[in-house]
């Protein structure tokens, strides 16, 4: 019979090991980008995730892909790259291997406040 300390080790440990907030977040990772001319945004997103472990995934339709942007000097996180690329109305989601690249100019925003007594 399984004790309850074993059960509670083996149920910790499994979800420390499950959690991806624990995993680090290539949206906050840190990028660094020296002098370049105008590129294309699609130019400058394969350059990105050929050096990272993910891959850009977005709709030509949607995302100006062949826009010319300049970032030179830019050192921040990849959120704060891809806003400045793109703007404000869109928005970015991490799931496992890519970055999604979405047109969302109707953002919700809710701001929950904490009750106590």
């Amino acid at each position: 019979m399984i004790s309850k300390k074993q059960l509670l080790n083996t149920f910790f440990i499994f979800i420390i090991s499950y959690n991806p907030l624990l995993a680090q977040n290539n949206l906050m990772k840190e990028l660094t980008i020296g002098a370049q001319t105008k590129e294309p945004i699609a130019h400058l997103l394969e350059q990105i995730s050929g050096k990272q472990n993910f891959s850009f995934a977005y709709n030509n339709k949607v995302v100006p892909a062949d826009s010319l942007v300049s970032v030179s000097g830019y050192r921040g996180t990849l959120s704060g790259l891809l806003e400045k690329m793109l703007g404000e109305s869109y928005e970015f989601k991490e799931v496992p291997g890519y970055i999604v690249l979405r047109y969302a100019p109707l953002k919700l925003f809710i701001l929950a406040e904490g009750y106590k007594d």
